[in-house]
């Protein structure tokens, strides 16, 4: 059975879609709160559809494995524990007395006196000059060597390699290790442009057909739900009725497929057949599978193909009336 019919609500996949591609990027962004597990969408693409977010994300993860969208992980914040604040900024501090008044750089070491200590404080005017027994060093390696970037504490003095990294809320001033921050992470789902299109003129069906069948004296309903005699409620595309000619109008669309399963068909019939349909109505740029094909010639299952743009024109109406 179709994927498409089964994992998702068509509809719901429908209206995530018409929702996207008006938006500037056709994209939407989750932001999660790893630590509390709480999910937003920006913009709120959820509260706009009246739909859970755990379901409004199924459907997107669903349309990204399906390669018309893409999912990527686009940045990871921090903010404080106690405030929520995302104002922090890290803070070094020195390893022996905790002091933030500390400095970077190269360490010296003169050779004669075996003093040790930044670069920094060995520069002159005139060069390098050793600030415990002040004599002039002329030749690396000879009289001095030049090692690696270390950390000076001006507080106590200490000399050391890294220092303690902790994290300075700006807003209530408290002091957190890494591991104590709230993460947020934030993912985009994007349509991908080569899709667009397809995806622009797959949602165009419905609207053209509804329009040529309310021209036709049918009653329209799209989007929507119908009860069937079984008393199950399915989710359609359009349901159209006209009471004059005791008609009734089953008509699905495919955004996503490849291609339309013969026991997509099967599904079909059976949806038919509850919903009282004397006439089911595929509307895809998708073709039929072989055996597809066959079957829904055998139950008299309607395909139409539209324009480039969506539209159902007026000769593939008037052959489905």
């Amino acid at each position: 059975m179709s994927l498409e019919h089964t994992r998702v609500v068509h509809t719901e996949l429908m209206e995530v879609l018409k929702n996207i591609i008006t938006q500037e990027d056709s994209s939407v962004r989750l932001i999660l709160q790893k630590n509390t597990g709480e999910k937003f969408l920006y913009p709120p693409l959820d509260k706009m559809l009246y739909m859970n977010i755990d379901r409004t994300l199924d459907i997107l993860d669903f349309v990204v494995s399906k390669n018309f969208m893409t999912k990527k992980q686009i940045e990871t914040l921090k903010f404080c524990p106690i405030c929520f604040s995302y104002e922090i900024i890290p803070t070094e501090h020195c390893t022996n007395c905790g002091s933030t008044n500390i400095s970077r750089g190269r360490v010296i070491e003169h050779f004669s006196c075996g003093y040790r200590n930044l670069e920094s404080l060995f520069v002159t005017n005139g060069g390098l000059e050793c600030p415990r027994c002040h004599k002039t060093l002329m030749i690396e390696g000879k009289d001095y060597s030049r090692g690696k970037l270390m950390y000076k504490c001006h507080a106590c003095g200490n000399l050391y390699d890294s220092p303690i990294i902790d994290y300075h809320c700006q807003k209530c001033g408290e002091y957190f290790p890494i591991e104590e921050l709230g993460e947020t992470i934030v993912y985009q789902y994007e349509l991908e442009s080569s899709k667009k299109d397809l995806i622009q003129s797959s949602l165009k069906m419905v609207e053209s057909l509804d329009g040529s069948l309310k021209e036709n004296g049918y009653n329209v309903k799209r989007g929507t739900q119908v009860t069937g005699a079984s008393g199950i409620t399915y989710d359609v595309d359009l349901y159209a009725t006209n009471s004059a000619k005791e008609d009734v109008i089953l008509a699905v669309t495919y955004l996503l497929e490849d291609k339309i399963t013969i026991d997509e068909v099967l599904r079909l019939q059976a949806l038919g057949y509850d919903l009282n349909a004397k006439k089911i109505v595929v509307m895809s740029y998708a073709p039929f599978d072989q055996r597809a094909e066959f079957l829904a010639n055998y139950y008299n299952i309607k395909k139409v193909v539209p324009e480039k743009t969506g539209e159902v024109t007026k000769e593939q109406v008037i052959k489905l009336l």
